[in-house]
């Protein structure tokens, strides 16, 4: 994600026409379902850990919730066209507020944490919520063409329309991409039941074979001369390339999986698995937002970015040597991030309310 988002930002226009760059889109369109599938995944795990006290009105019920709703905040406000809200209202055009509620991977994330909440609290059993689970993810992924060219979806609020499709520049709308999440969590949920059972090595194959079965059989449907909807893009709402992105997802947590199962406990596993790729994936949200703050600037901080200083006009070799340096700030941030959390949770808990107040303060009060 890192290394695309960089490269894509600031390689100049004219070198991202060739072959090489569109090998590397392709390779990198698989990063954000990755996403999208492990925030599913760690919502099982969550979720199971506290099973006892979800299921009910409960205070954690609420936290989490609120954890849901607070990143669909923080996903619009880094769209908002200017750090002032009296500006905002008085001086946005309709281009500003189409890329205001353009839906991201923030929103899309805090969108399903709060319905995965709500279907948790109102199916109050294991075996119904992933049924229901199951059933919307393959409504939302083979539904996906229909919503997106439907009248009744773009007839409605311009919140509504950029949620739903990606006809107005959302990057992540629901449709398909919610079904990314809901995948995670039926894998992740199946995967703690084989953990239980001692039978992990035994569900991984299984995956494996799923995995292959969804690439082979979006291929083989690939070729049949008629699509389920007219005017289907492959690349957008296409449900075969859906399940084809969804197995190759499945091959890598399959293929790692068994990768690491090798080296744990061997001399190559403090090469293989360091400690700062694990913090990484660990503080990954954290990562995300830092990023994007970093890399392309907010209203919070429109020219203080690595976009304003060096400019989109990079030659591919010094893009890529970027990689480094921008890699090595990540890993660095996010392990004092970890540090913090771990070693002073109640000043973090202050040091978020404070800059949250603070920040929601200066956008009421300022006036330009």
């Amino acid at each position: 994600m890192l290394e695309g988002h960089l490269v894509r930002q600031l390689m100049g226009m004219a070198w991202q026409e060739g072959p090489v760059f569109r090998a590397h889109e392709l390779f990198h369109g698989l990063t954000a379902p990755g996403f999208l599938f492990g925030a599913g995944f760690t919502f099982a795990i969550a979720t199971q850990r506290k099973a006892h006290v979800l299921k009910g009105w409960s205070w954690p019920f609420y936290r989490r919730l609120w954890r849901g709703v607070l990143l669909v905040l923080i996903g619009y406000a880094l769209h908002l066209p200017f750090f002032s809200l009296s500006k905002t209202l008085r001086s946005a055009d309709p281009s500003h507020w189409t890329a205001f509620l353009q839906f991201d991977v923030l929103q899309l994330i805090g969108l399903s944490i709060v319905l995965l909440r709500l279907l948790y609290l109102l199916a109050r059993d294991d075996r119904r919520f992933l049924a229901l689970v199951i059933v919307s993810g393959a409504m939302i992924a083979l539904t996906a063409p229909a919503v997106w060219a439907s009248e009744a979806v773009h007839g409605g609020p311009l919140w509504w329309s950029t949620a739903l499709t990606g006809r107005y520049g959302s990057a992540f709308p629901v449709f398909p991409n919610l079904a990314f999440v809901l995948a995670g969590v039926v894998a992740s949920w199946g995967f703690l039941r084989a953990r239980r059972a001692e039978a992990e090595r035994r569900y991984m194959s299984r995956l494996l074979a799923i995995g292959a079965t969804f690439i082979a059989g979006g291929w083989l449907m690939d070729l049949v001369p008629f699509t389920l909807h007219e005017g289907m893009d492959f690349w957008t709402t296409g449900p075969i390339f859906f399940w084809m992105r969804l197995g190759l997802l499945l091959l890598g947590m399959g293929g790692l999986w068994f990768a690491e199962d090798r080296v744990v406990g061997t001399a190559g596993e403090r090469y293989m698995l360091p400690g700062w790729l694990t913090t990484l994936g660990v503080e990954s949200l954290f990562i995300y937002i830092a990023h994007l703050l970093f890399l392309y600037g907010s209203a919070l901080n429109p020219e203080f970015n690595v976009t304003g200083w060096l400019g989109r006009d990079l030659t591919p070799l010094i893009a890529s040597l970027l990689v480094v340096p921008f890699l090595l700030i990540a890993a660095v941030a996010a392990r004092w991030w970890r540090h913090l959390k771990k070693h002073h949770e109640h000043w973090m808990r202050l040091a978020y309310w404070w800059m949250g107040l603070s920040i929601a303060g200066e956008l009421v009060i300022r006036a330009y």
